[in-house]
């Protein structure tokens, strides 16, 4: 057979589209060992779906928190060259929400793990969700039940891991603080009796657990008692009735425990009626400087308390980071920037150890996983053994701390590392001592 013949029947149309399979298969292949070389996840972009409600002012914060981190690892090369990327879902602050939004980035955004949450609600659907869909979950919502359930079912739940204290773990932060509070409210007022104390508690699914632990605290204290206990809607916007109510027990101490905007019209109004009981708690509005003061002024938010982790300068790597997020984003950080943070950075640490993205894998590098302090935000990240965030010594570090009259703050509790007694302002200690 002459030359050309031979070169006729190799380029006729059949043998050309064996070719040009065979040319793409080669192509296709190349490609895939190119990208495994260079990239061992298997991908160029890691995709992470932050889950929260994004029309929520005092909730955007962790998404912030979470973009910092994203910008801090693709700048210092990605995860084993892997850059990562965030989308985002919109939850609503709800269950159902929080459903809708996990199956959008997951179905439509292809996610690779989801982060976020912040209400109970919320982070109970997120839990849910990460056991129907078997992909990694980093929760900022926290909740009692979410414990019980993985306590039921470790195996179904694994995939979901608390990076918040729940609500036991609050009121165990909150005991050293409260303590010293009384016996310094004791001490300034003279009360030769008990310090009396008001109570009032968010109408929501987090504080339902926590109530019943804080009036054990208070009850089991030697020298408070309680003598008024109210709940306060999340929209509520009036708190006249409460306050006088507050006002007439001659309360000294007001612990309030609020996760959302109501906590700044019933301070205000606190603050309007001068009601002489000394404000503190879990108030998360006020974790942040920039909104606490922002929204209520100086005058009004001096002399309020709250704690929380990761908004005061604990230690120096702390410190640099509230300086970081301060420089970018113009405000002060609360927990929660800290807490978007945290979730970004602990599932790139353990993409690392797991060098795969495969779920079983990772979820075995997170339990695993410990972040010193000085490369943390807020203490040393480490999950117990039921994928809980530790507190305390070894692991988030809460400081409690007070507004002073300038709209600064200094730090009560605990011991180790406070700055300041507990301020009163003079005509809070005057209504005291007539009380006796």
């Amino acid at each position: 057979m002459s030359r050309r013949k031979r070169l006729k029947r190799i380029f006729r149309p059949a043998s050309l589209t064996l070719f040009t399979v065979l040319i793409g298969f080669v192509l296709i292949t190349y490609s895939g060992l190119a990208v495994a070389a260079d990239f061992p996840l298997g991908k160029k972009v890691i995709k992470l779906g932050w889950a929260s409600a994004l029309k929520v002012d005092y909730i955007k914060p962790q998404l912030w928190g979470a973009q910092m981190a994203v910008e801090e690892i693709n700048a210092a090369g990605g995860v084993l060259g892997s850059k990562l990327e965030l989308a985002t879902g919109d939850t609503d602050m709800s269950a159902t929400g929080a459903i809708s939004a996990i199956e959008k980035l997951v179905h439509h955004d292809k996610v690779d793990a989801i982060i976020g949450g912040f209400s109970s609600e919320e982070s109970t659907a997120l839990q849910e969700q990460a056991a129907k869909l078997k992909i990694v979950t980093l929760s900022a919502g926290s909740t009692m039940k979410t414990n019980e359930r993985y306590l039921k079912a470790p195996h179904k739940y694994k995939y979901c891991f608390i990076v918040e204290p729940d609500e036991t773990d609050q009121v165990l932060a909150a005991m050293s603080g409260y303590r010293i509070y009384i016996k310094q409210i004791k001490a300034i007022s003279g009360e030769k009796g008990k310090i009396r104390v008001a109570l009032v508690t968010d109408k929501a699914l987090w504080t339902e657990a926590m109530d019943p632990f804080l009036k054990d605290m208070i009850a089991k204290d030697p020298d408070s008692e309680l003598v008024y206990f109210g709940k306060i809607g999340r929209e509520a916007t009036n708190f006249m009735a409460e306050l006088t109510q507050i006002r007439r027990k001659k309360a000294h101490f007001l612990f309030v425990v609020s996760g959302f905007g109501a906590s700044i019209p019933f301070v205000k109004q606190w603050s309007q009626l001068k009601v002489p009981a000394l404000v503190w708690g879990i108030i998360i509005v006020a974790m942040s400087g920039t909104d606490w003061v922002g929204a209520l002024g100086a005058d009004a938010a001096a002399y309020t308390g709250t704690g929380s982790f990761g908004t005061q300068a604990i230690d120096a790597q702390t410190g640099i980071m509230i300086e970081k997020y301060k420089k970018k984003f113009g405000r002060d950080p609360i927990h929660a920037s800290s807490a978007g943070w945290l979730m970004v950075k602990a599932y790139a640490e353990a993409l690392k150890i797991a060098k795969t993205l495969d779920a079983d894998a990772v979820v075995k590098a997170l339990e695993g996983l410990v972040i010193p302090p000085e490369k943390s935000w807020g203490g040393t990240l480490d999950f117990d053994k039921d994928h809980r965030i530790k507190m305390g010594q070894e692991g988030l570090y809460f400081a409690w701390y007070q507004y002073t009259p300038d709209g600064t703050t200094v730090i009560i509790a605990p011991p180790v590392i406070a700055n300041s007694k507990v301020l009163v302002p003079p005509f809070m200690e005057k209504a005291w001592k007539s009380w006796k």
